[in-house]
């Protein structure tokens, strides 16, 4: 369908129809053209002062998310610092006390034990360029098996 079936079938009808209810309004036509106006340009109005409302005003709320993500990364690293140091003391506890009985780091859901200083704690040598790198690197690796994937099932749907 062309654009003029589409301005044909659309159009001409719609302001046919426009122009016979002009016409049959007669002399409440100034009146009734006023009404309209003025809900189209309320219309307008509102539509205006709505967006402007919807709008921020500032970068405040990035600023916020972003402060959130901070402190809940910021609250994740603190927990695995508290997690790892209290199982470095595990082992000193066993010794201190060998007449305790039940556990006292099951209260805490720590079960395992700690099976190499490399596994431990992240290096602390380790750079922001190393770390972004070892990202992208990360990041990359997953693009190509996405690739594979989809490679992979676009074959499986020709077949």
């Amino acid at each position: 369908m062309g654009f003029i079936s589409a301005f044909l079938c659309v159009f001409v009808p719609l302001v046919s129809f426009s122009t016979y209810i002009t016409f049959r309004q007669g002399n409440k036509l100034p009146q009734i053209t006023r009404q309209t106006g003025r809900s189209i340009g309320m219309g307008y109005n509102y539509l205006r002062i709505v967006i402007k409302h919807m709008t921020p005003k500032s970068n405040e709320s990035i600023e916020v998310i972003r402060k959130m993500r901070q402190v809940g990364q910021q609250a994740f690293a603190f927990s695995n610092e508290v997690k790892w140091n209290l199982l470095e003391t595990k082992p000193l506890i066993k010794e201190a006390f060998p007449n305790l009985t039940e556990d006292p780091f099951n209260k805490f859901g720590l079960r395992g034990e700690i099976k190499g200083e490399e596994e431990k704690k992240p290096n602390p040598a380790a750079s922001t360029s190393n770390l972004i790198a070892e990202t992208f690197n990360q990041r990359s690796q997953l693009i190509k098996k996405k690739k594979q994937k989809a490679l992979e099932e676009e074959t499986s749907n020709r077949i």
